[in-house]
């Protein structure tokens, strides 16, 4: 496909008329855009034709009106010791929630929880959920329908070389965290990951080479460790899976397939009637379920998984290629069919003329009927702006800007998106413009309203005078969850705030 000059979207099929309706595209400073199939096989031009052009429209012409923030945030981490220093929050679906950090207590990093009970519509009081002596460099965790958790989180063995993948889980049935489980034990650096759908099906994935376990919720077990990397090259170095489980039982899980200065992305299926992997056709450069045109002289990063519907996925992740004399990086989508068991083409969605530190993918999410969201930040002259774009099957919106009603610069954003299609992002907000300025950051949201398809403007959700760091969000039933880390007289804190999605229309 060939990229519009600076200001101008290229169009192909997916976009048509519906793609520049109102919020569309944006003069975007230091940034292509092309908009192309969102995914599908031929980089949406018929052989032979010219992707149409237009010229960008103002972006955001007619915002909602921005509903205030409804409530306080509250402190979660009452009876947790250690100093905060990464967070996850949770929804689910029957309204119950989780919050779960690391913190630093001087000598190593502890895993901390805390649980809210729709029913009671309160927090309980934070629980260390791991209890030993060993450090911790990463975790994830998951929450089911049903309200039940699971964590996994990575020990690493002092002096570095292997690590061992723990597991935690919360049932709802007996309201508590059971003791730590060993997944597993693995050369290098695991980096577990971990998924789960509304049968309760839960599905961890770590290590080198690729290997993962289900738990079945039936037997309240962890299943034997299988092989989910498939390399038949005998070279290379598989690592950084991500899975995604699509409501039936069925699972698919991307990774990072790496050649020396070269990257590819892999993947592996898991059918729920079959009950194996690798449901796969096989492949000409013998990688299991690579995706086409995801060869780069460079790096594959940060892969986002979304269910599409009808059990398919859309995969995004961020690609750099090393081998020009400007370095840039593009965001690239590609979907998988689950009847056919095959990837179209990756296709590249958006590129920007700055390299990965002004250009970076945030989030993807999905919702119900496989409509997606996607957020990224991108340098905007002198500030770093938070940027949006709506996947609606194989149409693709407009860039849109989220950010600018409060001013200074956006990072490290992440996005709420429910089964109905409201979304809420959240993110970083530093009041230089740029959070390598040493400004402080505050914590800033957005809500998109489904019916109105349109993202309302953007709101500060906090106002002390101390940095907000970590923010997470999730979205479920009309709500959102919203947590952060916040400095309050120089002691880090858990913070989470409850909000409704959807907003009403402005005069």
């Amino acid at each position: 496909m060939q990229l519009a000059s600076r200001g101008i979207v290229t169009v192909g099929p997916c976009a048509a008329a519906s793609t520049l309706r109102a919020g569309g595209a944006a003069l975007l400073v230091g940034l292509v855009v092309g908009v192309s199939a969102c995914g599908g096989g031929n980089d949406g031009v018929a052989p032979g034709s010219t992707p149409a052009t237009a010229s960008a429209p103002a972006l955001n012409p007619a915002p909602l009106v921005p509903p205030p923030v409804a409530g306080t945030p509250v402190s979660v981490d009452t009876g947790a010791s250690g100093d905060p220093v990464s967070l996850r929050v949770a929804r689910s679906a029957n309204g119950d929630s989780f919050a779960v950090w690391l913190a630093y207590d001087g000598t190593r990093h502890n895993l901390w929880a805390n649980r809210y009970r729709g029913t009671a519509a309160a927090w309980g009081n934070a629980v260390n959920i791991e209890t030993s002596a060993a450090d911790i460099d990463h975790f994830d965790f998951t929450v089911d329908a049903g309200g039940n958790s699971v964590v996994v989180w990575n020990e690493p063995t002092p002096g570095g070389g292997s690590g061992t993948v723990m597991s935690v889980r919360f049932a709802t049935g007996a309201g508590v965290w059971a003791a730590p489980v060993q997944l597993s034990f693995q050369q290098g650096l695991p980096r577990p990951r971990v998924a789960s759908d509304a049968t309760g099906a839960v599905l961890a994935v770590y290590g080198d080479g690729i290997v993962g376990r289900f738990f079945d919720p039936v037997s309240g077990t962890w299943q034997p460790e299988t092989g989910i990397g498939k390399n038949t090259f005998g070279t290379g170095h598989s690592f950084g899976p991500v899975p995604l489980l699509d409501g039936s039982g069925n699972a698919l899980v991307v990774y990072h397939d790496a050649r020396v200065s070269a990257a590819i992305l892999a993947s592996n299926y898991y059918s729920s009637s079959t009950g194996s992997w690798g449901e796969l056709p096989p492949d000409v450069i013998d990688i299991l379920g690579w995706i086409p045109d995801s060869f780069v002289f460079g790096f594959n990063e940060n892969i986002q998984l979304a269910a599409a519907g009808g059990g398919n996925f859309l995969a995004a992740w961020q690609a750099s290629d090393d081998t020009t004399p400007t370095p840039f990086s593009v965001i690239k989508i590609a979907r998988f069919t689950s009847s056919t068991r095959t990837w179209s083409k990756a296709e590249t969605l958006l590129t920007g003329s700055f390299d990965k530190a002004d250009f970076k993918l945030q989030r993807l999410a999905s919702d119900a009927a496989g409509n997606a969201q996607l957020i990224w930040t991108e340098r905007e002259g002198t500030r770093t702006a938070l940027m949006a774009m709506r996947i609606d099957g194989a149409v693709c919106s407009a860039p849109e800007v989220l950010d600018r009603a409060i001013g200074g610069g956006a990072a490290r954003a992440d996005l709420g998106v429910d089964a109905a299609g409201d979304a809420i992002a959240i993110w970083q907000q530093f009041e230089g413009g740029r959070p390598d300025d040493g400004s402080r950051s505050n914590i800033a949201i957005n809500r998109f309203d489904a019916v109105a398809q349109l993202w309302s403007g953007a709101v500060v959700a906090e106002t002390q005078s101390g940095n907000a760091i970590s923010p997470s969000a999730s979205a479920s039933g009309g709500q959102a969850l919203l947590g952060w880390i916040q400095s309050e007289n120089g002691v880090n804190r858990v913070k989470a705030l409850l909000q409704p999605l959807g907003n009403a229309p402005g005069p």
